[in-house]
């Protein structure tokens, strides 16, 4: 992992997403639309499982990202920095054009930041796309090191880094969000392939 995410770590346009269940299938379980106004019709992305696959751990909570899939409505397939490792999502990096530009997760759909929420959801990571638009863009910067690669992503949709909630408490608890106009360790990942 380190040599192919290392070697692009400057301006990394990534999308996250998941891939079992179709994208589409899980969007129709949670009675929501896949083609929502605001995200750019997606061109041909490319998944391939050569690319690296991986675990996101947070710096801010210590704690893996997971999606929560029994969460239902607006909150379904969030991103939240809580789970240990044996329960965390695998992300893999996706191509489009040549360039690293998503995140895909390998159960279920693409990775968007959810622009047009308001207040404390405001940015919400969820992996509930079919496609990618400018809402399941994001860069993602890495510093290569002996142990695993200390990374921040960027949301290309709200222009902020995204962020694990560490004050929030509940369900909310290390909920990831695209929110933070400068990076400090809330808003840093640690990057460990598989």
């Amino acid at each position: 992992m380190r040599k192919k995410i290392g070697a692009l770590a400057t301006t990394v346009i990534a999308v996250l997403s998941v891939a079992s269940i179709s994208p589409a299938a899980r969007a129709s379980a949670a009675g929501e639309r896949v083609d929502r106004a605001g995200s750019e019709a997606s061109a041909a992305v490319d998944c391939s499982w050569e690319y690296p696959r991986f675990r996101l751990r947070s710096r801010g909570t210590g704690k893996y990202v997971a999606i929560e899939y029994g969460y239902t409505g607006d909150r379904y397939a969030m991103l939240r920095a809580r789970a240990d490792y044996g329960q965390a999502s695998v992300f893999v990096m996706c191509t489009h054009d040549g360039l690293w530009t998503g995140l895909w997760t390998i159960d279920g759909g693409f990775v968007a930041a959810e622009v047009n929420y308001t207040g404390a959801n405001d940015g919400m990571l969820r992996a509930r796309s079919a496609g990618v638009g400018s809402w399941e863009q994001f860069d993602v910067r890495c510093v290569v090191s002996n142990g695993p690669d200390l990374c921040n992503i960027r949301s290309r949709g709200t222009g902020l880094y995204v962020a694990a909630e560490v004050n929030y408490s509940g369900g909310d608890d290390g909920m990831l969000r695209a929110r933070s106009s400068s990076v400090g360790s809330w808003e840093q990942f640690y990057a460990e392939g598989m």
